[in-house]
């Protein structure tokens, strides 16, 4: 079955701003065939992940916080990782740093100064030797 965002959303006075999105359904027996069927419909990496990627960590404020991130959590969160002499590769800042999905601006409220963006409290700056990602959901 496939069903297409905008029919989805077809009677909502805002239809003009949305992005347009194809969504794909399966049932299979399993999670291994539902998991194999999705792969095969993507395409081959091109080449390996960066090599800091697989020697350590990815760390996500979801595991933590889920959506009550902020600035401050996340420079603590970066903190206690050197603190603790954890490996660290990524640290990425997860769902609701923005004020509202579908945004792609940081939540002023929890992020005062987003024009800097959240490598700033993951940075050398901060002595916290991680690079920083944000998450956005396909269907933010």
């Amino acid at each position: 079955m496939k069903l297409e965002y905008d029919e989805l959303l077809s009677n909502f006075a805002f239809k003009s701003n949305l992005r347009r999105y194809s969504v794909g359904l399966c049932a299979l027996g399993n999670i291994r065939e539902a998991a194999e069927s999705m792969l095969a419909t993507l395409p081959r990496p091109s080449r390996a992940p960066p090599a800091h990627v697989i020697r350590a960590p990815i760390w996500t404020t979801w595991a933590r916080y889920k959506t009550g991130v902020d600035a401050a959590k996340v420079l603590k969160f970066a903190e206690e990782i050197r603190e603790n002499e954890l490996p660290g590769s990524v640290m990425e800042i997860d769902d609701k740093w923005q004020e509202a999905y579908g945004e792609l601006d940081f939540d002023k409220a929890k992020f005062p100064d987003p024009k800097v963006g959240p490598v700033t409290y993951c940075s050398p700056r901060h002595h916290i030797p991680v690079r920083s990602r944000i998450y956005l959901s396909p269907l933010n």
